[in-house]
């Protein structure tokens, strides 16, 4: 177990500190700085789990920010090159991409399901989304026609093929043609 430096503050009061006056770690290993994870925490309390839980009034009320947080990690990828602050810029491009899309599917609906003289009902829900085997099957091969039913032998086969997690549908199309389900 190390033990911990004793150092004197710019005060000169003693205390603890694992850093010198340059930022540097004297035990050579790389600690994020508290103010790196405050600004972490700041973009998902903003932005993320707003977006997650659908308050889109809370992403917008924040869309003031996102220039702001773009300087600072601009800054802190120069400050502390190890922060991986890389994916906290896309974080926040990504955001104001889906917010400008959000806004252009209100538009749409709202000249979609606008009320003239009589009223109109309209709920939005989210997609439901089928097991991966279906959604794959759907995918390739499109949706049995009325009354049809999805063939059990594909529907194995693309299972049997899932277990790989590496797999990409380009591999599935393969594994699913005709001639590798005859020889199944």
């Amino acid at each position: 177990m190390r033990s911990q430096g004793n150092c004197l503050s710019l005060t000169g009061k003693k205390l603890i500190s694992f850093s010198n006056l340059s930022g540097k770690n004297y035990f050579g290993t790389d600690t994020i700085p508290n103010e790196i994870n405050e600004f972490k925490i700041a973009i998902m309390n903003n932005f993320m789990i707003p977006l997650i839980t659908k308050r889109w009034g809370t992403v917008y009320d924040n869309l003031f920010r996102i220039d702001i947080y773009r300087n600072k990690i601009n800054n802190y990828m120069q400050s502390y090159p190890n922060a991986d602050l890389e994916i906290y810029k896309n974080i926040l491009q990504l955001i104001f991409a889906i917010h400008s899309e959000h806004l252009e599917l209100e538009d749409l609906e709202k000249k979609l399901y606008r009320a003239d003289d009589t009223g109109t009902f309209a709920y939005k829900t989210t997609r439901i989304r089928l097991k991966a085997e279906y959604e794959l099957y759907n995918l390739i091969l499109g949706k049995p026609e009325q009354g049809e039913q999805y063939d059990s032998l594909i529907i194995q086969k693309i299972l049997n093929l899932l277990t790989d997690e590496t797999i990409s549908v380009d591999e599935i199309k393969k594994g699913i043609s005709i001639s590798n389900l005859n020889n199944a």
